[in-house]
């Protein structure tokens, strides 16, 4: 057991500050076929006698993909629909294409497509490029880890997704192949056959058509494929669009070209020719909203082609995904904006004006501007699912002030004699620290604290530090002080270990 969870630790290798757990409470009546239960971010190492645990079915592990440098050795498309028959249908699919991925089925029955590289590598390329696998399996818009290209801070988790097995073999989340079930073993075997280099892994190509090569992907894709009823008018109202502004002239004559060759069955004449004259009577813009192109939709790359979306784009937008707060005094907030990750003050979260300022600074866009109505609802959404994450105290104002405290009694240069405390030197005699009280506040200012005054300085150094006030009489001068209990000394010296060692 303890060789498959080290194995199934090194295919899953992500964050090491922090992991998930996730323990099913019960069905979701809400949403048909998921369930639902408590989820937890506990701030440990994901060690492998937890993984452990998760394979004999003790305890759940989630793991986030990024790790502290944001980079990542594994991806995974989160196809969250739930029906009989598609796990064998996506990975049927997924063969077909010649993608190295393993399709894996979660608690709930959905679906995680993933894919493994030997090695970390930048976790824009990651996303990125599982963006393209969601895109060309037709599920666009669903979730894709990691969900972050870059952490906020040295106290963002990212986000976890849960991890196959549970359970081991007995489990119900586990990987198919050729619509056989895989045991744990078999499952790593096969994992560890398609993992790609870095080198591989940015040359994986989807499988797309030779036409609108420089237009939507969405519809390159859809030139591989028939499209069925349902969706064809949609579909060739995009082609015409692509048409018009591809071909100054003579682009009617492509619709029919298009008919043929792309829908199944083909659509009546007189309804291609009632199209042709509707794109002629005024100018249109693709249909990005409407199946079957969403599900198909890379946004990223068709603003990049000469005849995609950057062509007739009337405005820009960002996607603002989940939210986190972190439980500091004041609060800190976390948000995902595009895939980057970013710190906000409450203030900057409840302005437009603020929160575009930080997009501008962080990630070098400036989201649209929408009614204050809008905005209010969508932070209120955002703040229904909001992630609570407990800090420690030394996560907090209290926290930090005590720590620099402890920094300029000690570390910093200390005053041989009482008299030196007009320089601005903390002296130690007795068993307590003495200083000024604008010397103290003066050394925080100068290391970037600046989120006490001095009268909260002093209600948390009596309250917390045991301090006392007194006051000297220094070459003729009456001098008011601060005194707390001196900080313990370091007792042992840190001394590099010699020779060889043993584990």
């Amino acid at each position: 057991m303890l060789e498959l969870a080290r194995r199934c630790e090194a295919l899953y290798h992500g964050l090491q500050r922090a992991h998930g757990t996730y323990t099913v409470t019960h069905a979701d009546d809400a949403k048909q076929g998921k369930m639902a239960g408590r989820a937890i971010t506990v701030m440990e190492t994901p060690t492998i006698e937890k993984w452990r645990a998760h394979l004999a079915g003790e305890q759940g592990i989630g793991i986030v993909p990024i790790n502290e440098s944001n980079r990542c050795r594994w991806g995974a498309v989160d196809i969250d629909e739930y029906r009989d028959g598609l796990l064998e249908d996506i990975e049927a699919k997924t063969r077909e294409m010649a993608l190295p991925v393993i399709c894996i089925r979660t608690k709930s029955g959905g679906i995680h497509v993933t894919a493994y590289i030997t090695e970390d590598i930048d976790a824009r390329i990651v996303r990125s490029k599982m963006m393209e696998v969601a895109a060309a399996l037709g599920y666009a818009g669903v979730e894709v880890y990691p969900k972050q290209t870059q952490l906020a801070s040295e106290r963002d988790v990212g986000n976890w997704l849960n991890m196959p097995y549970f359970a081991g073999d007995e489990t119900t989340r586990y990987a198919i192949y050729r619509g056989a079930r895989l045991s744990v073993a078999q499952f790593i075997e096969m994992a560890d056959a398609l993992s790609c280099t870095p080198e591989q892994f940015i040359a994986i190509k989807m499988a797309t058509g030779e036409m609108f090569e420089d237009g939507p992907p969405c519809l390159q894709t859809l030139s591989t494929v028939k499209v069925a009823v349902g969706g064809r008018n949609d579909a060739m109202f995009a082609m015409g669009v692509y048409a018009r502004m591809k071909h100054d002239e003579h682009w009617e004559a492509k619709l029919d070209e298009f008919n043929a060759a792309f829908f199944t069955p083909p659509l009546p004449s007189r309804e291609i020719q009632m199209l042709a004259k509707s794109l002629n009577r005024k100018t249109y813009f693709y249909p990005c909203s409407k199946q079957p192109m969403l599900g198909y939709c890379n946004k990223s790359a068709c603003s990049k082609r000469e005849f995609g979306i950057g062509q007739g784009a009337t405005e820009s937008s960002v996607a603002i995904g989940k939210l986190v707060k972190l439980c500091t005094e004041p609060p800190t907030w976390i948000i995902d904006v595009e895939g980057a990750r970013f710190e906000l003050e409450t203030e900057e979260l409840m302005s437009q004006a603020k929160f575009a300022k930080a997009c501008m600074e962080k990630i070098n866009q400036w989201p649209p501007a929408v009614k204050p109505n809008i905005w209010r609802q969508l932070i209120h959404d955002r703040l229904a699912n909001v992630e609570l994450i407990e800090a420690p105290q030394e996560a907090s104002p209290e926290g930090r002030f005590l720590w620099h405290l402890e920094q300029f009694c000690v570390v910093s240069a200390n005053a041989r004699v009482r008299e030196e405390m007009l320089l601005g030197k903390p002296f130690t005699d007795e068993g307590r620290h003495f200083f000024r009280s604008e010397d103290l506040m003066r050394y925080l200012n100068q290391h970037g604290f600046r989120e006490v005054t001095a009268r909260k300085a002093w209600s948390m150094l009596r309250e917390r530090a045991g301090a006392k006030h007194t006051q000297f009489q220094l070459k003729g001068r009456c001098v008011q002080c601060w005194s707390i209990p001196e900080f313990p000394k370091q007792s042992e010296n840190f001394e590099p270990h010699v020779g060889k060692t043993e584990f």
